[in-house]
């Protein structure tokens, strides 16, 4: 199901209205970047790249109601960045956002009020306590989370499910009440981390869990010009100018966006990322069944190479082992379940905002200009409009063209791949299970770009397969393999199946995980079937 216009065209604006209250704030590089295209008839693509900067981010968390983790250094004004989305997105702080400033003195009396008329009216003891109006308010910054003891920081972990226990034992569900039993509230958390800043705890792996977009300021820092703007500033105090609350905006745009479809290449690319738990020489054929040495299964990987059925005397090392670079399958795991999930509804935001983008790529086009800072980039400029006709299937120019183009770009919007691979470096920050001394040894420690290289090299290995001849015939179908194996001829059935399964085996074992679900047979035998055996 695609989305429609009025839609995007909400997604838009709400957009440029995060983007304008916050024009207080310079950060002006962008966090992604994504290789998107338009698929003409005779099946080649015409590319264009879409950028992402901090604010879009931002955005689409909360537009999929995402909670967000500002992680950095000192002075890089994230709490500044939050209090101004907060008040683009929800209006006057206390009406429609709250900040809670965190420290080692947060407990109960910080999110419930003791009712003290229930004492001298004689009132039950679940009526002695009341929670805190701000728990109901649609937005919620978490200052400096990891200032907490490791103790008092568990209680965090509820705040981040939108569900707690109030001191009487009676519970309470964050946020704004949708009328369905469920609620909404954005979250956005910031925190100083590092052992240069004293009095701060490690953040418990459930929390982080549960923080489901992280933000890694020390990478993603002010560019030269941003830093002469602040500069500029001065010591000029932020405003908050924005006084009336976008809810039914972000509510309406957050309920629609979760309708997005996967594009059946992204859903089997999801399903790869999770088949790299895959080890040949687990006795469970998973790394989560391997005594791992620092996050890495290394240390199994030195088998002898099986050449024609028999091992070989001098070749050692599990022959996957070089398949990647920086020999990166024993150092990673695949994303759970969990983190799909997660990114699946990250891409759907990034997937709208795609769409907000194109149509000002459009609209530049047609002003002649090819490239917007955080926004678009057309590859082969001088072909683009003959390429919007052949998509659109028009001979129009101009802003009948641009109609005709955009028009056709939101009926067909789909979570594609592209959308995946610009979340995952923010969605698996910290949750795909990469070797910590691995990360050092190739990426000096940036764990952000780590997981990218991660993605990128799952992706070429994922498209090889796809290109294979016996996986393209079955996969054309993509949404139902089970059809398409029918399909093919009974003297070929047992030949592609036989050449799918020998390539996946021995060349790409990740690719076979994916494919073996969609083979599965789904029919099972009734319950008269199996109650007749007792008469």
């Amino acid at each position: 199901m695609s989305l429609d216009k009025e839609i995007i065209q909400k997604a838009h604006s709400l957009r440029d209205i995060i983007h304008d209250n916050s024009a207080q704030y310079f950060h002006t590089l962008p966090l992604a970047i994504s290789e998107s295209g338009l698929i003409l008839p005779n099946k080649t693509k015409h590319t264009f790249y879409t950028e992402y900067d901090i604010k879009d981010l931002l955005t689409i968390g909360a537009i999929t109601q995402s909670p967000i983790l500002l992680t950095g250094g000192t002075d890089l004004g994230k709490t500044t960045l939050a209090r101004l989305v907060m008040n683009a997105l929800f209006g006057k702080e206390e009406e429609g956002w709250h900040k809670i400033d965190l420290d080692t003195d947060f407990g109960k009396d910080a999110y419930a009020n003791v009712d003290f008329s229930a004492i001298t009216e004689g009132k039950t003891l679940t009526e002695l306590y009341k929670a805190s109006s701000f728990l109901f308010l649609p937005g919620l910054i978490l200052d400096e989370i990891n200032r907490l003891h490791a103790k008092l920081g568990n209680k965090l972990l509820h705040f981040f499910d939108k569900d707690i226990t109030l001191p009487d034992g009676s519970r309470v569900k964050l946020g704004k009440q949708l009328g369905n039993g469920n609620t909404y509230q954005f979250q956005i958390a910031a925190v100083n981390e590092g052992g240069e800043y004293q009095g701060t705890f490690d953040m418990d792996k459930a929390l982080r869990r549960r923080i489901v977009i992280e933000i890694p300021l020390d990478i993603f820092t002010p560019t030269p010009y941003d830093r002469l703007c602040i500069q500029k500033q001065g010591q000029k105090e932020t405003e908050l100018r924005n006084k009336t609350s976008n809810l039914e905006t972000v509510l309406e745009i957050y309920k629609k966006t979760g309708s997005l479809q996967l594009h059946p290449t992204a859903e089997m690319f999801i399903s790869y990322l999770e088949a790299f738990d895959y080890c040949k020489h687990s006795l469970t054929e998973n790394k989560g069944g391997v005594d791992s040495k620092n996050g890495s299964v290394r240390h199994i990987c030195a088998k002898p190479i099986e050449i024609g059925g028999q091992p070989s005397p001098t070749e050692m090392g599990c022959e996957f082992l070089r398949t990647f670079e920086n020999e990166l399958c024993p150092y990673v795991r695949g994303i759970t379940p969990g983190v799909s999930k997660n990114l699946i509804a990250v891409a759907k935001g990034f997937a709208l905002l795609r769409a907000t983008k194109f149509v000002e790529m459009i609209a530049g086009h047609l002003a002649g200009k090819e490239r917007s800072q955080l926004s678009y980039a057309i590859k082969n400029p001088e072909k683009f409009t003959e390429s919007l006709q052949k998509y659109a299937g028009t001979d129009l120019t101009g802003k009948g063209l641009a109609r005709a183009a955009v028009e056709k770009y939101f009926n067909s919007l789909e979570v594609e791949r592209c959308d995946i691979e610009a979340a995952i470096g923010f969605v698996g920050y910290s949750k795909v299970g990469i070797a910590g001394p691995w990360i050092i040894k190739h990426y000096q420690g940036n764990r952000y770009e780590a997981v990218k290289s991660f993605s990128r090299q799952a992706r070429e290995k994922f498209e090889e397969g796809l290109l294979k001849p016996e996986v393209w015939l079955i996969g054309k179908h993509k949404s139902n393999w089970k059809d398409a194996i029918k399909n093919i001829p009974g003297s070929d059935k047992e030949k592609v199946m036989s050449e799918l399964e020998s390539y996946c085996k021995n060349e790409n074992p990740w690719l076979w995980r994916v494919i073996t679900p969609y083979l599965k047979d789904e029919e099972t035998l009734g319950k008269d079937e199996a109650q007749k055996l007792y008469e």
